[in-house]
């Protein structure tokens, strides 16, 4: 249907009036051609182009144009009567309403008004998830869409290409191998518009492996090189133990060819430097041994026999090399730690106020070279005497203590373990003390402590009285408990005049406590029963030589069994999933297994299948099945 546009001009020229001429012009809608996600082609016609200065199309999802969601698409070049609009940033799968129109000086015309549905954008992708191994390796994935598209990567050791592309196309996604031995996740989003879509890759992490070319070397005493290769598939670290030793390089990736470097060895003692090699978890060890130069070492006297006063004597080294020197005994001191080449060398010993004979071994030592002095030092004389020499204690837990006067060293103990006394050893004055356990028998027992000089002794003698004999009784009620499959507790009373405890054979029923004594009411937790089996806890109550048991039954959980018919199903099933070892499959075990392997198991019926209503994969190649129903 075509509008009429009647144009009325009125022209005045020299103040004169000219009849009216009516202009008739007709503006055609066209077809909508060429319909995307978010554009379209409008043919626009019309019979004339005078007195016409723009044509276009409106476009709107409001038919009556009135909102505004209005979107123009014009020009005022006017050549010719047939014209091509581009509408675009359309919304996809939404109906549109157009119409042309043409502008005159004064009027529009408009034609009729005709409408179009943008297609609805699709993007889908074969995959949406790749689990990949260590290796590199390059995975292809299909893309539905009827739009332009863009893919990327998020991480760099996964690349996409083509990374642009216009509907349906294929993509490479390409894996570099993965060096470590952590796995890594990288997410390909391929995006059309305003959809998206998201492959994950899980690459594994890769097994490790670390080996040396030598894991020993025997070098000279000169500063020299020596090289060994590293073989290993990660990333290495190398270290030294020994400043003398040095690395050429500290770190790595894959195989390398390493040196070291050691320095003269001027000590004259051979001498061990470890390398260790690190990669992932595993380690390897080298170890360097360098050997040292010829060696002289000699002192002028090797033993020293001297009085209990403090005094400082002398003796000469000779030798070729750097020394060191110490003494064994606090009390001997020599007067500098390290020399070399020949020195004399003085020591100094402080007093022995110990009636005791002493000993100290001073020690030189150059490479492998060693030299040792005996130092001998005489004591004073010895005494000795304590506070006290006996004590009586009732049955109770008690304590005692004296006092010890001597001059010299002296060491205590007590033949009897329920004597225990504070200290094992001392010298000079002293108070010491000791402590007694319970006497729990009737019977008078005794300890003996003793105390010891190198010369000399004394003994304290420690009687305690036996307690008053009371015999214990114990009974519990009830005896036996019954308990339903839920977890729950319950109880039971103790009724004692001594001390008690208390143990079950079974975990899953705790007692509230594991001793005590007197009269006591116990609470038993007991956890549920998750199998269709009853079954039976012994609570053992002992108090002496006596006994009492309470014995809990609980029931066993009522559960619906899966009725598998084949055997062999039922075996791997059973082998797989029997979470509860009742040697059957119920509703709750079947309803909570995604994934299944009967792969070769000689199975002829998979009936039983359908209570498996989580189930994601069924692997079941190489079984003698006619048919597989899984609904």
């Amino acid at each position: 249907m075509k509008q009429i546009l009647y144009i009325f001009s009125v022209l005045f020229l020299l103040g004169c009036e000219k009849e009216l001429q009516p202009v008739q012009i007709a503006v055609s809608t066209g077809d909508a051609t060429n319909i995307t996600t978010n554009s379209a082609s409008i043919q626009v016609g019309m019979d004339k182009n005078d007195l016409i200065n723009e044509i276009g199309v409106f476009c709107s999802t409001d038919s009556l144009f009135n909102s505004n969601t209005v979107n123009k698409s014009s020009t005022q070049t006017i050549t010719g009567t047939h014209f091509n609009f581009q509408l675009s940033n359309l919304s996809d799968g939404t109906k549109y309403f157009y119409k042309a129109y043409a502008s005159g000086k004064s009027n529009s015309i408009y034609g009729i008004t005709k409408s179009f549905t943008t297609e609805q954008l699709q993007l889908s992708t074969s995959i949406n998830n790749i689990e990949a191994g260590d290796l590199e390796n390059t995975y292809s994935v299909k893309i539905n869409s009827n739009t332009d598209w863009h893919a990327s990567s998020n991480q760099n050791w996964c690349e996409v290409s083509p990374n642009t592309g216009t509907t349906n196309s294929t993509i490479n996604i390409l894996l570099k191998a993965n060096t470590t031995t952590s796995a890594r996740q990288a997410i390909v989003t391929v995006t059309a518009g305003n959809k998206e879509q998201k492959i994950t890759i899980n690459q594994k992490g890769c097994h490790e492996n670390l080996a040396v070319s030598s894991n020993y070397f025997s070098v000279s005493p000169e500063n020299k090189s020596y090289n060994f290769v590293i073989y290993t598939n990660l990333s290495w670290e190398a270290s030294s133990d020994q400043s003398w030793c040095v690395l050429s390089s500290s770190s790595g990736n894959g195989e390398n060819t390493l040196s070291f470097t050691v320095s003269e060895n001027t000590t004259g003692l051979e001498r061990k430097a470890v390398v260790k090699v690190k990669s992932g978890s595993l380690t390897q060890e080298i170890t360097i041994i360098q050997q040292s130069k010829s060696a002289t070492l000699s002192v002028s006297t090797n033993i020293f026999s001297v009085n209990a006063d403090r005094n400082t004597y002398n003796f000469s080294i000779t030798s070729n090399l750097d020394w060191t020197i110490t003494s064994d005994q606090s009390w001997c001191t020599p007067s500098i730690a390290a020399g070399s080449n020949n020195q004399t060398v003085s020591f100094v010993v402080s007093e022995n106020t110990s009636t005791q004979e002493r000993m100290a071994m001073i020690s030189v030592k150059a490479g492998t070279l060693l030299q040792q002095i005996t130092v001998t030092q005489t004591g004073t004389n010895q005494t000795l005497a304590v506070s006290k020499n006996s004590f009586l204690f009732g049955s109770e837990i008690g304590q005692g203590e004296f006092t010890i006067s001597s001059n010299t060293n002296w060491n205590i103990s007590s033949d009897k373990s329920w004597c225990s006394v504070a200290t094992t050893s001392g010298s000079n004055n002293k108070t010491v003390s000791f402590s007694i356990t319970e006497n729990t028998s009737t019977q008078r027992r005794t300890a003996i402590i003793t105390i010891n000089t190198s010369s000399s002794s004394i003994q304290i003698v420690v009687t305690q009285e036996g307690k008053t004999e009371v015999l214990p009784n114990l009974s519990v009620s009830p005896g036996s408990i019954s308990v339903t499959a839920s977890e729950q507790t319950s109880s039971f009373d103790i009724t004692s005049n001594s001390n008690w405890t208390i143990a079950s054979n079974q975990t899953w029923c705790t007692p509230s406590v594991t001793s005590g004594n007197g009269d006591k009411t116990i609470t038993c937790s007991v956890s549920a029963n998750t199998s269709s089996q009853s079954r039976t806890a012994t609570v053992t109550i002992t108090t002496g030589n006596l006994s009492r048991t309470v014995t809990v039954l609980q029931e066993g959980k009522d559960v619906v069994i899966v009725n598998i018919p084949d055997a062999n199903f039922k075996a791997c099933l059973v082998e797989n999933f029997d979470y509860d070892k009742d040697g059957e499959i119920s509703e709750k075990e079947a309803s909570s297994t995604g994934v299944i392997h009967c792969e070769n198991k000689n199975i002829y019926s998979l009936e039983g299948i359908q209570y498996f209503t989580s189930l994601a994969l069924l692997y079941c190649e190489g079984n003698n099945l006619s048919e597989i129903n899984i609904s």
